[in-house]
């Protein structure tokens, strides 16, 4: 995905708002890899019930304000990436995470990340 595919689908999904397959957290800087596990688990089963082709889980948007604020979650993009692996390895059933994005968003010093599964 390009970024501007990233972007277009970022402001989609926060114009519909949160649903049984898409998420949005704040996620400063430090976020449970858990509490990410949980969400992701809940909003694959929901995907999967609904016939969903993926749940996105965004981090660096605001819930109250629908602001998108950015986030400092694993900048590095291999600590990223590597977030696929423990939410597969922790789920029961495992889950399938196909990719974690990051999106540099206008006026916002470091991108959302959202993942897609």
């Amino acid at each position: 995905m390009t970024q501007q595919d990233l972007l277009s689908l970022l402001d989609q999904l926060i114009a519909g708002w949160e649903s049984e397959t898409v998420e949005f957290k704040e996620a400063s800087r430090d976020y449970s890899t858990d509490k990410i596990g949980s969400y992701f688990s809940a909003l694959s089963n929901e995907a999967n019930l609904r016939g969903a082709d993926s749940a996105w889980l965004i981090l660096g948007v605001r819930d109250k304000s629908h602001t998108v604020v950015g986030t400092d979650y694993r900048p590095e993009i291999e600590r990223q990436q590597s977030l696929k692996w423990q939410i597969t390895q922790g789920t029961e059933p495992s889950v399938t995470f196909r990719n974690v994005y990051e999106a540099t968003h206008p006026g916002i010093r470091r991108g959302s990340v959202a993942g897609h599964g």
